[in-house]
């Protein structure tokens, strides 16, 4: 690789680049934030080439100036079917990413995990675990610090705990290499930008290209696989994966404080650990079979779930008002997510949902209706479609902004219920991203706390 041109400047852009600078890459950025931003001067003293304005643009640039040897990396953002990314494709430029590109420099053991909803969580308890038992293990991608960060530092991790998501992987090709993969589910999720299931399903499983036969790939049972991932991929690579999930047909099996494999060689407790519950409980199946795998002792992935902190914005619990839990699962950007919240949440549930859609409603209120929720309020540019989804089943307050959700919903809790924030959306129509959505409602229940004395 010669030369190279970045689209973006997040956290995997600028990574990306320092990574090429650093191995004698020509890198060319293009700084949607302009050639005077913060992160343009940096990457300009590091010796980047800015382009800003237009990222047609500056893509017609660098296709002008570059070689047989060069590639267009997209950050995860930035979709594959882009106009800047058509403009190199057509030019024959190689079109790359993170994973790639994070690949191509790292010897560290890869330990992939991909789904719809759960994987942050996975991977941090898996590289907790490790890291307990005395492994050097870092979790990353899209989740924790971007692979190609990783891929360029000095002391590099033995093992890092990759979160891989559809975005990342419309730019995996031939390098990326796990030596572990595992999809923990698949529901509708990122349509607007994936179009339909079938092409969905199919980006999360070219994660198991490049892997060889004999390594571990993990998929739900059939039981628990409406959308045909351990068909698909035995259609796909010829070969067959190990199942987990809650029924019989599962390999490894969740069942209410435990993990099993199916020939009783496995017995794992975790009771009262926070995947302990029929919704992550499948995820927690999966995640005892790799770190089996990876020869921890039954006690000792006995001690990490035991000791596992969840992640912020996810089913976080914020505080108890007259009797009332206040529970805040920003993260939830979709539907499935959603449902899952309000499964794993002590009714009667006070559900604050709504914001940016990106799909269509795929939920049947009765679904949430079934599970304890007693009446949802309103927020964000989706009121409208989901009122209108949701009314006739459900009561329906359209609240329009967060705070206005959160005295309504107080107003209205009994003794023993949950105020659930579990949008089901994305945030960018108020807020900057669901990180400022969550503290935004953490910070208006501390502002009830007080009122309360």
């Amino acid at each position: 690789m010669k030369k190279a041109i970045i689209f973006g400047t997040g956290i995997s852009g600028r990574s990306a680049a320092e990574l090429l600078l650093k191995h004698g890459v020509a890198v060319s950025v293009y700084c949607p934030e302009g050639a005077d931003s913060t992160a343009a001067v940096a990457l300009k003293e590091s010796g980047a080439v800015i382009l800003d304005g237009d990222p047609v643009k500056a893509a017609k640039i660098f296709v002008s100036q570059a070689c047989g040897d060069s590639v267009a990396y997209l950050s995860p953002g930035i979709p594959v079917s882009s106009p800047e990314a058509d403009i190199c494709r057509k030019a024959g430029i190689a079109i790359t990413g993170e994973l790639e590109t994070g690949a191509r420099f790292l010897s560290s053991k890869i330990i992939a995990i991909s789904g719809s909803k759960g994987k942050s969580s996975i991977v941090k308890l898996i590289a907790d675990a490790l890291s307990m038992n005395g492994r050097k293990a870092l979790p990353c991608a899209n989740y924790g610090i971007a692979l190609t960060e990783i891929a360029g530092m000095q002391f590099k991790p033995d093992t890092a705990v990759a979160e891989c998501s559809s975005f990342q992987l419309e730019t995996m090709g031939n390098i990326f290499k796990p030596e572990t993969a595992a999809i923990l589910n698949l529901y509708p999720d990122h349509l607007d930008r994936h179009g339909t299931m079938e092409n969905y399903r199919n980006i999360k499983l070219a994660m198991f290209r490049n892997m060889e036969p004999d390594k571990l790939v993990l998929l739900p049972a059939p039981s628990e696989d409406p959308y045909g991932l351990l068909e698909s991929y035995r259609k796909i690579y010829g070969r067959d994966a190990i199942t987990f999930g809650r029924g019989a047909d599962a390999q490894w099996r969740w069942r209410a404080g435990a993990v099993e494999n199916r020939d009783g060689s496995f017995r794992a407790s975790i009771g009262r650990s926070y995947f302990d519950h029929e919704v992550h409980g499948p995820a927690a199946a999966a995640a005892c079979a790799i770190l089996h795998n990876e020869g921890l002792s039954k006690d000792a992935i006995e001690r990490a779930f035991a000791r596992y902190e969840p992640l912020p914005h996810r089913m976080q619990f914020v505080g108890i008002i007259d009797g009332t839990r206040f529970v805040n699962d920003s993260k939830s950007t979709s539907f499935s997510s959603l449902a899952a919240a309000v499964r794993m949440s002590a009714p009667p549930v006070y559900l604050i949902a709504g914001g940016r859609l990106k799909g269509k409603i795929e939920i049947d209120v009765k679904e949430i209706v079934t599970f304890g929720v007693k009446k949802v309020y309103l927020i964000g540019e989706c009121m409208d479609e989901m009122s209108l989804a949701w009314g006739a089943e459900l009561p329906v307050e359209r609240c329009g902004t967060l705070d206005k959700a959160v005295s309504a919903a107080h107003m209205d809790a009994s003794n023993g219920g949950t105020i659930l924030l579990s949008p089901g959306a994305a945030s960018f129509d108020q807020f900057k991203d669901y990180t400022q959505r969550g503290d935004t409602f953490t910070n208006l229940v501390r502002k009830l706390k007080t009122k309360r004395g």
